[in-house]
């Protein structure tokens, strides 16, 4: 009989028909009750007896208030869940002095929930192939259909080219210019006159540039004027004293010494570019001598 009681018990105690009687449930929970009474007494007074806020305690364990609150009264329903009230346990406990460990094994199990105010996160991290496959199809033929839109409007909006254009000229063929004229010559420009004027003896001269009397008057021996204009017109009262320098070259003497001469130079009329000429001309005009004087009928002795 023993043996047959041997043999048939563990099938009696899966069927819940044998094996130890099981404890009583009200016990067990009046023994979590008094563990998690004693668990939020001594939180309690260790924070009374050093004279601590529940506002100084949550500044200092970054413990929001509320649940310090429930620690200390034991209401384990308004605390986040299971992980996080260890650790609220934990941090509180060693902030005010006690064994963490020991406070932690006061702690009833409790279910493991995610806090109020998170989201739960889904139970499955694997990937959904199958959406992201979609997707990407998805933004692939959007991108085509776009691209293919895009085209047939730049095609709308810009007109074929016209046959003219498309077709190459001929090599024989040369352009041919309507109205052609020959280009008009540009007159020569005419440099200017600049004359020095010397003395070497007393003399007296007067100087014209573009018919206004610039100078008159009498110039000693050594000294000298200067001019530069498109016409100069000089007279002299002593041509072989007048010494003239045309356009930085010493030009011939004017003429004999005492003698009234009357010279100017200037630039020839404006002609086109390629007529062969003078582009100067100086034109000298000597005062004639006077006559000599009539006879009077005497004769030399």
């Amino acid at each position: 009989m023993a043996t047959i009681d041997a043999s048939i018990r563990p099938w009696l105690v899966a069927l819940g028909l044998g094996g130890r009687r099981p404890a009583n449930p009200q016990a067990h929970a009046r023994r979590r009750q008094i563990a998690l009474a004693e668990l939020a007494a001594r939180l309690h007074e260790a924070r009374e007896y050093r004279h601590l806020s529940l506002a100084a305690a949550a500044l200092a364990t970054q413990i929001r208030v509320e649940h310090l609150t429930a620690l200390e009264a034991g209401d384990l329903r308004s605390l986040p869940g299971r992980a996080y009230t260890r650790a609220f346990v934990r941090t509180y406990a060693s902030y005010l002095g006690l064994d963490p460990d020991e406070l932690l094994g006061l702690l009833p199990t409790l279910p493991e929930r995610a806090p109020r105010g998170f989201p739960s996160m889904p139970t499955s991290t694997a990937p959904n192939f199958l959406l992201w496959g979609a997707v990407a199809a998805c933004v692939i033929l959007f991108s085509c259909v776009g691209w293919l839109a895009l085209q047939a409007a730049l095609q709308a909006i810009s007109p074929p080219p016209s046959p003219s254009v498309l077709e190459a000229p001929s090599p024989r063929s040369a352009p041919v210019v309507l109205d052609a004229q020959p280009p008009t010559p540009s007159p020569t420009p005419t440099p200017p006159v600049n004359l020095v004027v010397r003395a070497s003896e007393r003399l007296s001269l007067t100087v014209t540039i573009d018919n206004a009397v610039v100078f008159s008057g009498t110039l000693e021996a050594g000294q000298s004027r200067y001019w530069s204009a498109q016409t100069v017109r000089l007279r002299t009262t002593n041509a072989g004293a007048t010494e003239v320098v045309y356009n930085g070259q010493p030009r011939p003497t004017l003429g004999r010494r005492g003698e009234t001469v009357e010279v100017e130079w200037g630039a020839a009329p404006t002609r086109p570019a390629g007529t062969p000429g003078p582009a100067l001309f100086a034109t000298v005009t000597p005062t004639p001598a006077p006559p000599p004087p009539a006879p009077t009928g005497e004769r030399p002795r």
